[in-house]
């Protein structure tokens, strides 16, 4: 009863410790994600030429459908794990079909987001934008491949790096195991 009673309070103890971790790590995602969305907007701003207003009504909403978006591409992935994991379940029908209409919900997500982006901006100035915005995101993960190592920035081992595999398969057996069967078609 007593290492009992010591195992709860130790799980007790682990699990505050543990809390304050996870919100500190979610409010310095809030802080980063704040700070990327100053920094665009100040972007935009200076290299697109958009006033501050309309600045911010873009930021406001690209937000709002990337929230959306961004739980649509995350409930797909989800079927898509599920259906990878068991092909042959019961319902898989059921969930191919529900892929395809949050393809076809997030392309009228896309749709409607240019749309209310028209209610404020001209078509060049929507065009400008989507340059930009292509342009900074690719700058932006060129930067957090730099800051997570590696001399290409691909990773710990730069362009070299085996991944969790190791080193591909040579042709020769030994300790990375036979050759992979060949492609049938």
């Amino acid at each position: 009863m007593k290492t009992f009673i010591i195992s709860l309070g130790t799980i007790f103890l682990l699990l505050l410790m543990a809390n304050p971790s996870f919100s500190q790590r979610d409010s310095m995602r809030a802080e980063m994600k704040e700070q990327l969305s100053k920094l665009m907007k100040e972007r935009l701003v200076e290299k697109v030429g958009l006033s501050e207003i309309t600045a911010d009504r873009f930021m406001k909403a690209l937000d709002e459908n990337g929230t959306q978006v961004r739980a649509l591409m995350k409930e797909r992935r989800d079927l898509m794990d599920e259906i990878d994991f068991d092909p042959g379940a019961q319902d898989v029908e059921k969930k191919m079909d529900r892929t395809i209409e949050i393809d076809i919900k997030i392309a009228e997500l896309r749709k409607s987001f240019k749309s209310e982006l028209r209610e404020f901006m001209s078509a060049q100035e929507i065009a400008k934008t989507m340059k930009f915005r292509k342009k900074f995101e690719k700058e932006l993960k060129k930067e957090i491949r730099k800051k997570r190592g590696g001399p290409d920035s691909r990773g710990p081992g730069g362009p070299n790096n085996d991944g969790p595999g190791g080193p591909p398969f040579d042709g020769h057996e030994g300790e990375d195991g036979p050759p992979p069967p060949p492609f049938e078609r």
